[in-house]
């Protein structure tokens, strides 16, 4: 259970999730988005909490064997 605790010091996004700006209006398809968003991150936070799932930091080998990708380049605006 310990391990659990550090865990979640380690990837506070899982205990408290940032909050998103409220827009004006959601459309319909953001809201299933966003519902759908959230049942993703609940399995996550529980899959944690049971044990099924461990988040760690990649060892040196994994890094250089997947480095981080460049940003993409935004569109220009029409």
């Amino acid at each position: 259970m310990a391990y659990v605790t550090r865990l979640f010091r380690q990837v506070p996004w899982l205990i408290n999730p940032p909050k998103r700006k409220p827009q004006q209006q959601q459309s319909p398809v953001q809201r299933k988005a966003e519902a759908r968003r959230e049942e993703k991150l609940e399995l996550i936070r529980q899959q944690v909490k049971d044990g099924s799932l461990v988040i760690r930091k990649m060892t040196a080998a994994e890094r250089s064997e997947f480095p981080a990708k460049p940003p993409r380049a935004k569109k220009p605006r029409r």
